[in-house]
């Protein structure tokens, strides 16, 4: 299930993620008087792949990023892969898990 939230500030969507995570990968933000959650964007990334339908295999996960979600390939290199896997222990989702693995290939 997913809400989206109008406000001032912009539009904002939430999608369901497992509960055990949920807390995982937030930092709470203070700004010009203005308390809020924000997730890193390992999280998100993370968060956004548990949201779709898993591919088929690790070979996948890379068109996946690049074309489907258009991953600056720069910003995914400079994401933290521990966290990253982290997550992935948390989350049982192939696509989370598919992610950490590419990023250790991608790194070696």
């Amino acid at each position: 299930r997913s809400k989206e939230y109008d406000t001032p500030f912009g539009t904002f969507y939430c999608y369901d993620v497992p509960k055990r995570v949920f807390r995982m990968g937030v930092r709470l933000m203070k700004e010009n008087g203005y308390v809020y959650w924000l997730a890193t964007p390992e999280k998100a990334l993370c968060d956004k792949l548990y949201g779709i339908e898993p591919v088929g295999s690790k070979k996948y996960i890379k068109s996946l990023l690049f074309d489907d979600l258009r991953i600056d390939e720069d910003g995914l290199d400079s994401m933290d892969t521990d966290s990253i896997e982290l997550l992935s222990q948390s989350y049982h989702c192939r696509n989370v898990s598919f992610l950490s693995e590419y990023l250790k290939e991608r790194r070696q």
